[in-house]
């Protein structure tokens, strides 16, 4: 598969873990008392994350047959399929109560990944228009929002929620 039909499959079918839409994990209202300490909570979060791959992993393949074959609409479904999964998933993350000190770090990485998951809700549209150049022009901004919640998980430890889920 090409480079821009892996993006978007994996972006818009959720790499982009990201790929999307959390304002932040857990909030700042929430009970200190209930906080992960740093270790659980990213054991936890990967774990989450790891499952989500997988699980894209296995619309990757019905995305590329769909778009390669010209069948933007049922390649845009797949895309929604995946959307909808990162959209569970993120919000398994959210309700993980980080270590309050950790906080600003996690509301950056889900600003990016709800940047994302609006970027992706554009592709699926441009993917269902059959509009190449808006699929490229959105792709990568997309690929500049992962590289950078990508770089603030795998520095937090989330290894399965950054890059090493796009390997």
């Amino acid at each position: 598969m090409n480079s821009f039909s892996s993006r978007i499959a994996l972006v818009g079918v959720g790499a982009v873990l990201v790929a999307a839409g959390v304002a932040g994990c857990g909030s700042s209202d929430d009970d200190s008392g209930d906080a992960l300490s740093k270790d659980d909570y990213i054991a936890q979060a990967n774990e989450i994350c790891s499952s989500l791959t997988a699980e894209l992993d296995s619309l990757e393949s019905d995305f590329t047959t769909a778009f390669q074959s010209g069948d933007t609409e049922g390649a845009a479904d797949v895309m929604s399929e995946g959307n909808e999964k990162v959209s569970s998933t993120l919000d398994e993350l959210e309700a993980l109560v980080p270590p309050e000190e950790d906080q600003a770090t996690l509301d950056e990485y889900f600003e990016l990944q709800d940047e994302q998951r609006d970027l992706s809700d554009q592709v699926i549209d441009a993917v269902r228009d059959g509009d190449q150049q808006t699929m490229n022009d959105i792709g990568d901004q997309i690929d500049a929002s992962q590289t950078k919640s990508d770089t603030i998980a795998d520095d937090y430890g989330m290894a399965e929620c950054g890059s090493a889920s796009n390997e």
